[in-house]
């Protein structure tokens, strides 16, 4: 799951250019030297990292609870079942304008926070908007933090939302330093690749949990055979 993470993350970054390009490409860099403009940004995606595997920590600690009463198969399963469902509810073009709703009032307390830190361009700036950016209602995070609660462990959730951000940083990195014309070549892509990604993954998962549970069936009747043998 930790390389699905890593790939989902490289994948989908194609969304994060749509979506947080233009936030990357206005940040207050304020600088000609390369190495400290690359820094800078290294540093405003490192925030957005940590605020992810947070959110990992969480979903993690969540999936334990099920694999400590011992429903980790039915946590993937379910786990990849609800990823589809909200795909279709999030992408369907009549709940996009609903989801638009409910996601506003987050967006606008976290703009009011990039107003505050758009004034200065020190590295304890370019780190808290990078926090802030992984707050943002994204379909994608959503998604990705689902599959986390399958990790059934605090840290392997933590884990595993770093690995997504790390695959996303190349492009953010990328769009950051050479600006406005990447975003606009890859720009009308983004919006189509999101529900397959989360589609992928949520397969991924009910196959995981069908697995487990395939191969549980086999471990208990070899046992059980063995013992009427002897």
């Amino acid at each position: 799951m930790f390389y699905a993470a890593f790939i989902i993350g490289l994948v989908s970054s194609l969304h994060c250019l749509g979506m947080c390009g233009p936030l990357a490409f206005a940040l207050p860099v304020r600088t000609t030297n390369k190495w400290n403009k690359l820094f800078k940004y290294l540093l405003y995606n490192l925030g957005r990292i940590l605020t992810y595997a947070s959110f990992g920590l969480v979903s993690g600690l969540i999936g334990k609870g099920f694999v400590a009463v011992g429903l980790q198969k039915v946590l993937s399963v379910s786990a990849g079942v609800l990823i589809i469902m909200t795909i279709f509810f999030i992408y369907n073009p009549i709940k996009i304008g609903l989801f638009n709703q409910l996601t506003n009032s987050i967006n606008q307390k976290v703009k009011a926070g990039f107003q505050k830190y758009f004034q200065n361009s020190s590295f304890t700036s370019l780190f808290i908007l990078g926090v802030l950016n992984g707050l943002l209602p994204c379909g994608v995070v959503y998604i990705t933090l689902l599959s986390a609660i399958a990790t059934g462990d605090s840290i392997s959730g933590a884990i595993y939302m770093m690995l997504f951000g790390l695959g996303t940083m190349p492009m953010m990195l990328a769009v950051g330093l050479t600006g406005n014309i990447l975003r606009e070549k890859i720009k009308p892509v983004f919006f189509k690749i999101v529900p397959l990604i989360g589609c992928i993954v949520g397969v991924m998962l009910v196959m995981r949990g069908l697995n487990s549970s395939a191969s549980s069936n086999v471990t208990i009747h070899s046992c059980c055979h063995s013992q009427t043998c002897h």
